[in-house]
């Protein structure tokens, strides 16, 4: 049993459907808490994916006591020389929703031709005190010139795949074959431990 740490319903669903490929079991925070809400609340303030990635692995892990698998991901937009990158949750302002967050990378692109983007994931797993794993996965796209499809969360939606002339969120809406950045880190992890 792995606990995955993070309050993102999302990631939670796709994060158990992608260990259950290695038969591996993935609580989320409900499964540890029941309806108590006590775990600990991670300042991501690190500079980069694998550092944010660490620091909630490490806080969920001391809290918890079991093996531990932290994520942060990312969609960096090269005309934006990488942003969101790192702040991509927290794009439109700290307490900023997704929905507001997308909203504003849209009209930050306004006008702009080239949209080429990479959403980026980072893993880090805990097994034990000094046991510790990393992998990273990426997927090239482009930023869409509107939100398209229902699948998936957060960016899916205005993040296109040129190759399937769909977004993310609808392929992930069709159940079309892609390969998302957090499949090929899980793959990478997974293969390392197993």
């Amino acid at each position: 049993m792995i606990l995955f740490a993070s309050t993102n319903q999302g990631k939670l669903r796709e994060v158990k459907e992608l260990a259950s490929k290695f038969s591996l079991t993935v609580l989320g925070l409900a499964d540890v808490t029941g309806s108590t809400p006590c775990a600990p609340e991670v300042e991501e303030n690190g500079q980069t994916y694998q550092a944010n990635a660490l620091l909630k692995a490490e806080a969920y892990f001391a809290w918890s006591g079991i093996p531990t698998l932290a994520d942060d991901t990312g969609l960096e937009v090269h005309a934006l020389a990488g942003a969101p990158g790192v702040h991509s949750a927290r794009y439109a302002g700290p307490a900023a929703t997704g929905e507001q967050n997308k909203k504003l990378l849209l009209e930050t692109m306004c006008g702009i031709a080239e949209r080429s983007a990479l959403f980026v994931c980072e893993l880090v797993l805990i097994l034990e005190p000094g046991k510790m794993y990393f992998a990273r996965g990426e997927l090239e796209g482009e930023i869409a010139q509107s939100e398209i499809g229902g699948g998936g969360f957060g960016y899916d939606g205005i993040f296109r795949l040129p190759e399937l002339s769909c977004t993310l969120a609808e392929a992930k809406e069709g159940a079309r074959a892609v390969k998302t950045h957090r499949e090929h880190a899980f793959e990478k992890l997974f293969l390392q431990i197993l």
